[in-house]
């Protein structure tokens, strides 16, 4: 679904990257969603 041109999973990935710059650490971001490490970076990047 979009949202004036933004999709959900796009919004999804700001919300963790806030998370990560919030909590300064990407495991703590992971512990959070629990998913792990590489699911973050990967959200991050995407």
């Amino acid at each position: 679904m979009r949202a004036n041109g933004i999709t959900k999973d796009r919004l999804a990935a700001i919300g963790i990257f806030i998370r990560v710059v919030d909590s300064g650490s990407f495991s703590a971001t992971a512990r959070h969603y629990d998913v792990g490490q590489p699911a973050v970076s990967t959200a991050i990047a995407a």
